[in-house]
């Protein structure tokens, strides 16, 4: 998988709705179990379940079992990363967009 591919796939990851609010939501009120992270949404804990491994499997929640529960903590750095890697890619487009428009020879009138 190249760079590209793998920004987008994080970026899958953190697109969703209730997804980047769980971030959000971790990320402002720290380590946090399931219950916890479900009592700020409307779905169900199974639902919060699955967007949280979405989310670790993607390596952005830490996760610690501490007796029968689990609490999840943003990987601030990896968020941070994919982040800038998705800034780096759009500049590079950028950059190309703006070399292919000098390359471009206007056409006779």
């Amino acid at each position: 998988m190249n760079h590209s591919q793998e920004v987008m796939k994080h970026l899958e990851a953190i697109s969703d709705p209730i997804r980047m609010k769980i971030i959000f939501t971790i990320g402002c009120q720290g380590r946090l179990n399931v219950k916890q992270i479900s009592s700020h949404f409307t779905i169900s804990r199974p639902a919060i379940s699955h967007h949280l491994k979405i989310l670790r499997n993607f390596g952005l929640l830490f996760c610690e079992k501490v007796g029968k529960e689990m609490y999840y903590s943003l990987n601030k750095h990896k968020l941070v990363i994919q982040l800038r890697a998705l800034a780096d890619e759009l500049e590079q487009l950028e950059q190309l967009e703006q070399i292919e428009q000098l390359n471009v020879t206007p056409s006779a009138i």
